[in-house]
């Protein structure tokens, strides 16, 4: 737009930033369209050149008598001055590379006379350490040879000294050994009697264990058999006791129920229709037979002549 600044960056030369800005003109006729358009300045860099644009021309001020440049022809010029500066660069990078290639050539030839000068001290220098190596070896064999052969004599004499106690600990441990020795003698012989006891004894236990089994074979062949003859002729013998007791106890039911009006009657000569009904509706005179109790069919089935001692004992009140 016109009127407007701008910044344009050619580009790069030894770390150098070239930069130029550019100012174009409003027409005459556009002066007064547009007073409060601002104008923008260019950035500065601090590690940038100084820039060599011309004074800035601000809105409204009429434009100095300076030859007027087209924008095609600024253009031109300045792609003219970017082309020689990337010609200028191209040629900088290409000197640039050739004097590293140099550089790294050198480097290598400097490194490989190091490498060489190097591998023939070590080869210079590797027999005379291995001969140092050798001689410190061999002296240190030596030391150690010496202090084992002192400390050897000196186990030597230690040993001598202690001959004497060692002879004398030996005889008492062979005397604890033959004490020690007729001691387990005697108390394996106690263990063998006392294994023979605790053998028969086991032998006698298994036995009577047998005998036991066995008669609780017999005992549990009894009771099976008692199970399956036996008990069920009890069972029989309760169910036909029991309702003989049932028998009895109704026949004895109404006896009472006959005997009790006779004895209210007896009691009062003249009883009134009021006492004849009560009397007859009293729930004694018209329950049925008695429960009979388990404890009762307990103590007839462990006692069976109880059917032949009740028939003894019960008789009619009026025979």
């Amino acid at each position: 737009m016109p009127g407007r600044q701008y910044d344009i960056e050619l580009g790069l030369a030894h770390g150098g930033q070239l930069r130029r800005q550019v100012t174009t003109e409003e027409h005459p006729d556009e002066i007064h369209s547009d007073p409060e358009s601002p104008t923008m300045e260019s950035s500065s860099d601090p590690h940038s050149t100084p820039s060599t644009s011309p004074s800035r021309t601000v809105p409204g001020t009429p434009p100095t008598a300076t030859p007027q440049i087209t924008l095609e022809d600024r253009l031109n010029q300045l792609q003219h001055n970017l082309s020689v500066v990337n010609q200028e660069r191209e040629t900088l990078l290409a000197s640039l590379k050739s004097s590293r290639r140099d550089a790294q050539k050198a480097d290598a030839a400097l490194r490989s006379e190091i490498d060489t000068l190097k591998r023939t001290s070590e080869k210079n220098s590797a027999a005379e350490l291995r001969g140092k190596q050798k001689v410190l070896a061999l002296q240190e064999a030596v030391k150690r040879a010496q202090n084992a052969t002192k400390e050897t004599e000196e186990m030597a004499l230690q040993v001598e000294s202690e001959v004497p106690g060692l002879t004398k600990r030996k005889e008492e441990k062979e005397a604890e050994h033959m004490r020690m020795k007729a001691q387990a003698d005697k108390v394996r012989k106690k263990r063998c009697s006392l294994e023979e006891k605790e053998r028969k004894k086991m032998d006698a236990m298994r036995a009577e264990l047998t005998g036991l089994t066995n008669k609780l074979e017999r005992l549990g062949g009894k009771r099976e058999k008692l199970e399956k003859t036996v008990i069920p002729d009890l069972e029989e013998k309760l169910r036909s006791v029991a309702q003989e007791i049932e028998q009895e106890e109704e026949a004895l039911a109404n006896l009472e129920m006959e005997e009790q009006p006779v004895l209210v009657l007896l009691g009062d000569p003249a009883p009134s229709k009021g006492r004849m009904a009560t009397l007859l509706s009293q729930p004694q005179l018209n329950s049925g037979p008695l429960p009979i109790r388990t404890d009762q069919c307990t103590r007839i089935m462990d006692n069976p002549t109880i059917p032949n001692r009740t028939h003894s004992t019960t008789t009619h009140p009026h025979s």
